[in-house]
């Protein structure tokens, strides 16, 4: 059965963009802040190298803001570090966004390494054209499917 090559190059070239852009926030990260806050439910906050969510109280509208001193506290962040903090009128939980990063490059990986894989496997015993599975056919036989010859 041929996998669904149309997911597959989705999942791997998505994990690449994935990984650029990821990369490119982390770097920006380090210069400026970032806040997009929904008033009365949740504010996300990209600074220091990690993104923070957040639910806050109902205080104003949507705000979207970028510069370096939104967050005062966000450079007493330790950048390589999970956090969680709760108190009574608030949750965080911060991610670092090199474990982001990290996760995205495995899964590109993986799928890359499984299409390579399977690209190899299918060479060894498959018609080369049509991508019959040829084993159990004798050596010098055409493929029963498509009528090519076998490779030499």
């Amino acid at each position: 059965m041929k996998p669904l090559p149309r997911i597959w190059k989705a999942v791997k070239w998505g994990g690449v963009v994935a990984v650029m852009v990821l990369i490119a926030l982390w770097v920006v990260s380090g210069h400026r802040g970032i806040v997009a806050v929904k008033s009365g439910w949740c504010g996300v906050y990209l600074a220091s190298g990690k993104v923070a969510v957040c639910a806050v109280e109902p205080t104003a509208p949507t705000q979207f803001r970028t510069g370096s001193g939104l967050l005062p506290h966000a450079r007493d962040w330790n950048p390589w570090a999970f956090a969680l903090s709760l108190t009574k009128s608030r949750w965080q939980v911060g991610i670092p966004l090199w474990a982001l990063v990290a996760l995205a490059v495995l899964v590109a990986a993986g799928a890359w390494r499984l299409e390579v894989l399977a690209r190899r496997r299918r060479g060894v015993v498959s018609c080369p054209k049509c991508g019959y599975d040829r084993d159990g056919l004798a050596a010098g036989v055409a493929c029963p499917e498509c009528g090519a010859a076998p490779r030499g």
